[in-house]
């Protein structure tokens, strides 16, 4: 009897994890994006991707069904990720390209009135 409730709950937690796990793989993907020009940092990212992936394959396998490889469990983490990726991740990753970039012009127009500062004091004196 106990054999019936565990699969169902199993699967919610794969499924959650999967979800988790694509929304890292967003918020990772937008970084990477940012950072064209440095390959060995993505090739990090990914990396860093990986390893938490599989972590949390891991240990959402060994809490939720005591370390039992099910095939349903790996269907519900995928199905986890490609929900994430599709419906939330999308809008989280726009946004966090956007803080970027709009980091990446205030840091500008900081600098070009630090400059701007110091060209107008130095004049002064």
């Amino acid at each position: 009897m106990g054999f019936v409730f565990v699969h169902p709950y199993s699967f919610l937690a794969f499924t959650v994890c999967g979800i988790a796990i694509g929304i890292v793989y967003c918020v990772l993907n937008s970084l990477g994006s940012e950072i064209k020009k440095y390959r060995v940092v993505r090739a990090l990212l990914d990396i860093i991707f990986w390893l938490v992936t599989i972590a949390v394959f891991l240990i959402c396998t060994w809490l939720s069904t005591s370390g039992s490889f099910r095939l349903f469990a790996l269907l519900a983490y995928l199905l986890g990720a490609l929900v994430s990726v599709i419906g939330p991740g999308r809008y989280i990753g726009s946004v966090i390209k956007s803080l970027i970039k709009l980091t990446k012009g205030g840091i500008g127009k900081i600098n070009k009135l630090f400059e701007q500062n110091t060209d107008n004091n130095s004049e002064i004196q």
